[in-house]
């Protein structure tokens, strides 16, 4: 016998239906329509690839026409994040992101960077390949030999080679030096096939952290030395990548290591994020927003004291989104790398992007927090997957003139802190806006990423004027207490802002998980099945009501 679904009984569930039941009937009424893939992967994605595969270097005319392939992007852009929506809850938040995060990085590869003319990423080739300046492939110095490596009759390594091997930071990395290749530095192949220019194109639109790129390798990342001569085609110092950086991100020596963490990662974060659902959806603030007094709170919470109930439901929030980074984030790296490694021909078809190097950690060390404050916690320790996008406005300013060129001076940091905040918080604001949910307000993430840039430039501030007298004075236990007391406090006032609006826009309606262990075993609501997704869910084909509105509704 089917289970009566009520507010009493699941509220979570109940309310769930009743948005997609809303979107359903804005797509009758023609005010929406759903997230399909290829429509809306055209201006976040397809358009920049098509248009940077087509050489313009000494076509100055075919160059100025990025500003008007930006503003189609722009306009389709607009459109998915005020149009398209999903009865998937993720999606339908993603929807607005990736139209806003399409817009940002696509202002990035066209305007604030120049790919063509200046960029360059390790890659592979045969050893004694060479190479045009282009980037393309014009034979080889007779010195390979079809890839394998080259032995004396002993089996022995030639010293040359045995030095390139001893070098080599991880054992993809070697393991491809001794299959006989080298490591270089590829501009834009402009005068190779399609093929090969789609590949390099592919590799730059796609590489947000910039991950092996001399022009758009964020900083927090493990990186090489960049090329002495640009646009040369000289070989990569491979000694030069750091195994941990600064800001604490690491990379991984061997496939063991690497698995064996992303695996950790995937399995702890998949039981937390299991954890943080059941318990989110038992109440009814992580349901419906700060606006659920007509609902009751269970009777463990409402014995809370407020403040207490307040800290709760915040850790709870920021574990479920660390966990659903982690999550996202390792099962993709996780996937690409056992993909690419999977047979001979997708291990030369991906190239360097198949070696262990190209998968740094997805956060940084906790340390930067005590360390430098909300800087560090936002420069330093939370992922930086957005970076690239946030940072490339001030590197075209100081690249121009229009900023001093000390990164540290007070100016740049300054103007650079604010640019990326209020990306930031655009960006969310689109993810806001393109929810289903009618209570969301977009203006909110905003107002919450603006205050964070409040609060570095409080400690900026604060350390411009008093930082000597605090360095000599106070302990450096005493410091990193202060700051993580800073940034806890500051977090506490101000995150009330995002994380509401998260909760108005029905985004922890969204089941992450395709099996909950817990609903199992009978931890969940009435109606509550082990088994989470379903046809709203999943990829599906769609017929809109234009034909190019039709294709997988995600």
């Amino acid at each position: 016998m089917a289970i009566r679904i009520t507010p009493e009984t699941n509220l979570g569930l109940y309310h769930r239906e009743s948005l997609k039941s809303q979107f359903r009937a804005d797509l009758t009424a023609g005010t929406a329509r759903q997230l399909v893939i290829p429509l809306d992967a055209f201006g976040t994605f397809l358009l920049p690839v098509i248009y940077l595969c087509i050489p313009h270097t000494r076509r100055p005319w075919l160059y100025r026409m990025r500003f008007a392939v930006m503003a189609l992007m722009m306009w389709l852009n607009y459109d998915m994040i005020v149009r398209a929506s999903s009865t998937n809850m993720a999606a339908a938040y993603a929807s607005g992101l990736a139209g806003a995060w399409g817009a940002l990085w696509g202002v990035t590869v066209l305007i604030w960077t120049r790919p063509q003319f200046e960029a360059e990423r390790v890659e592979r080739r045969v050893k004694g390949m060479v190479m045009d300046s282009n980037g393309g492939a014009v034979g080889q110095n007779g010195h390979a030999n079809g890839g394998l490596l080259h032995r004396h009759r002993n089996g022995a390594l030639p010293r040359s080679q045995l030095a390139d091997k001893l070098t080599a930071p991880d054992e993809t990395v070697a393991a491809a030096l001794t299959a006989g290749y080298e490591y270089y530095w590829q501009s834009y192949p402009s005068t190779s096939p399609l093929s090969t220019r789609l590949d390099w194109v592919l590799d730059y639109v796609l590489s947000f952290r910039g991950v092996g790129w001399s022009t758009t390798s964020i900083s927090s990342i493990p990186s090489f030395q960049r090329p002495s001569k640009a646009l040369s085609a000289c070989p990569v110092d491979l000694s030069s990548v750091p195994l941990r950086t600064k800001t604490g991100y690491s990379r991984y020596r061997t496939r063991q290591s690497f698995l064996r963490n992303r695996a950790a990662h995937i399995a702890t974060s998949y039981l937390i994020l299991d954890i943080c659902t059941v318990l989110m959806l038992r109440d009814p603030y992580f349901i419906l927003g700060p606006g659920y007094s007509p609902h009751p709170l269970p009777s463990l919470l409402s014995s809370l004291h407020p403040p207490i109930l307040s800290l709760l439901r915040g850790l709870i929030a920021l574990l479920a989104i660390i966990s659903a980074l982690y999550l996202l984030f390792s099962l993709a790296q996780l996937s690409q790398f056992l993909l690419s490694h999977s047979h001979p021909t997708l291990l030369r078809a991906c190239g360097a992007r198949a070696d262990l190097w190209h998968y740094p950690d997805i956060f940084g060390s906790f340390a930067n927090v005590p360390d430098s404050g909300l800087a560090g916690f936002w420069g330093g320790w939370w992922h930086q997957t957005f970076r690239g996008a946030f940072v490339a406005p001030t590197n075209w300013l100081v690249r121009n003139g229009w900023l001093p060129r000390n990164r540290r001076h007070p100016v740049t940091r300054t103007v650079g802190a604010t640019v990326a905040f209020v990306q930031s918080g655009m960006l969310h604001a689109a993810g806001s806006f393109s929810t289903v949910s009618k209570t969301a307000r977009p203006w909110s993430p905003p107002l919450f990423f603006l205050g964070s840039l409040v609060g570095v430039l409080l400690q900026a501030g604060w350390h411009v004027v008093m930082g000597k007298v605090v360095s000599e004075r106070c302990p450096l236990w005493v410091r990193r207490a202060t700051n993580l007391i800073f940034v806890v406090g500051w977090l506490c006032a101000t995150s009330w802002l995002f994380v509401d609006d998260l909760y108005r826009a029905g985004v922890w309606l969204y089941e992450p998980l395709p099996f909950s262990p817990l609903r199992a075993m009978g931890l969940g609501l009435p109606g509550d099945a082990a088994w989470r997704w379903d046809g709203d869910v999943l990829p599906r084909i769609s017929v809109g009501r234009r034909w190019w509105e039709s294709g997988i509704a995600i």
